[in-house]
This record gives structure tokens, C-alpha cells and sequence, in this order.
């Protein structure tokens, strides 16, 4: 009997956080929602999507100017690789602050600070990211490495 009310637990905690998640998760990529998404919350998202390593939503909200230009995202399952490379480093990213500083419609800068986690603690890390607007909703154009989506 005790053995039947642990697995029922066990099956109610995975099943609950599983439905917690799913729900928290922006859907990016839904035609209704696109237009409430700012450039702050693209950022603020991008970062969580790495921790979770959410590579189809990170994938989603990169610029496809970035996508032909950057070797290392070229197509999904390459970024995905390239991506997953973080966690031989580190444990996860914390999302500190983010701040749109500019936006005039078509461009916007945000400012952000996250921390990245490791065995050995967290580090901060301050940057800022260019997004522009997309059909498709704002597009980080320069999210890691030297090429900018300059389209």
C-alpha cells in the first residue's frame, strides 16, 4: 500500500511540474501573442529559454539575417549543439535585470544583466542587445559572437 501511494506521488509531482511549466512557457511563435511580446521580455525570455535549454524558442526568437550569417546557427540542430556546449561550464543563467533603453518601432536596445551559474558560484554578467522588429515579432540580431544581422 505504501508502495501504490509513493508511485501515486511521485507520478503527481512529475505530472504537476510538467503542467506548471508548460503553462509559464511564453509561446512565442503564436500568432495572438506575438504583437504583446517587447523587446525586454524577447531578452528576458531568451535567457530562460536557456536555462530550461529551450533551443526551439531561443532558435525562434534569433533574426534569420543572424541565422545566414552565423556558421553556428545555420539551422536548428547545429545551434542546438553549439547551445548545449554552455552546460559543459556551466549549470544554468539567472535572469537579474532587463531593461529596454531604446525603441523606436523598428530598432530597440536592452540592457540586461544575468547571472551565469557554475559549481563554483555565479558570475554577473552585464551586455546589451540589439533587436529588431520582425513579421514574424522583435529578433535579437546579434545574440552571441562577432556577425550582426545588419539587414
Amino acid at each position: 500500500m505504501k508502495l501504490k501511494i509513493f508511485i501515486f506521488l511521485i507520478t503527481f509531482l512529475l505530472i504537476s511540474s510538467f503542467f506548471i511549466s508548460a503553462c509559464s512557457k511564453i509561446k512565442v511563435d503564436s500568432d495572438s501573442n506575438r504583437e504583446s511580446i517587447n523587446p525586454g521580455l524577447v531578452v528576458k525570455t531568451y535567457y530562460e529559454s536557456l536555462d530550461r535549454k529551450d533551443y526551439e524558442t531561443m532558435y525562434y526568437l534569433i533574426s534569420d539575417g543572424f541565422k545566414k550569417i552565423e556558421p553556428t546557427a545555420n539551422d536548428f540542430q547545429t545551434f542546438k549543439n553549439y547551445m548545449g556546449n554552455f552546460f559543459d561550464v556551466a549549470t544554468g543563467v539567472e535572469v537579474v535585470n532587463v531593461k529596454e533603453t531604446s525603441n523606436n518601432g523598428k530598432e530597440s536596445t536592452v540592457d540586461y544583466t544575468i547571472n551565469i551559474l557554475s559549481q563554483s558560484g555565479k558570475k554577473e554578467f552585464k551586455s546589451t542587445f540589439t533587436l529588431k522588429k520582425r513579421e514574424t515579432g522583435w529578433k535579437l540580431i546579434h545574440p552571441y559572437g562577432d556577425n550582426i544581422d545588419t539587414t
